[in-house]
């Protein structure tokens, strides 16, 4: 049946895969070292200076038509200078950074889930909820939640795994509905 539609031949990989984007390898790069000094030399990396760079990171996914071109050159700084940050700030400061990660790694998840490597995805998707969790923030590890969600569907995973995970931050988020069987 589906020589019929597409002739003897086999079809190139090309013709349905997804297409690299030509500044993954820095992407890639960014997400899986692990960088002891900021991006640029000048780097804030205060809390209130990583916000502003992550506002503006969604403000351009979200307003771009092509949102993957639109971050793709700021993902790699932002990625390592908030990573450089919650190793270097204390307390509070830190746990806001590590919420600030939180949502670079759902950015970064976003930007990779439109190219081939899965993987990465699913690293990001990882990342993005322990960064949450290190926050100890309720939003932020919802939010995760939420990422992680699409990667346990886009994945074929089990409804109620996704449907548990999302039971639980749900949990955390209200804590006088939940029920003991929301528990953690």
């Amino acid at each position: 049946m589906v020589a019929e539609l597409t002739g003897e031949q086999p079809l190139a990989r090309s013709v349905y895969a997804k297409a690299t984007h030509p500044a993954l390898p820095k992407v890639t790069e960014a997400l899986a070292s692990y960088p002891v000094t900021p991006g640029t030399e000048d780097a804030d990396l205060s809390p209130e200076a990583l916000a502003a760079r992550v506002r503006q990171a969604w403000v351009l996914w979200h307003g771009a038509a092509h949102q993957p071109s639109a971050v793709a050159t700021l993902l790699p700084n932002l990625l390592c200078d908030t990573r450089v940050a919650v190793r270097q700030l204390e307390g509070k400061d830190r746990r806001r950074a590590q919420a600030l990660l939180a949502q670079v790694y759902h950015l970064s998840q976003l930007y990779l889930s439109f190219q081939p490597p899965a993987a990465l995805v699913l690293m990001s998707g990882d990342r993005a909820m322990t960064a949450a969790q290190d926050a100890d923030d309720p939003h932020a590890m919802a939010a995760a939640a939420w990422y992680v969600n699409h990667v346990y569907r886009d994945a074929g995973e089990e409804h109620e795994a996704r449907v548990g995970l999302a039971h639980q931050m749900c949990a955390l988020l209200r804590p006088d509905k939940a029920g003991p069987d929301l528990a953690l």
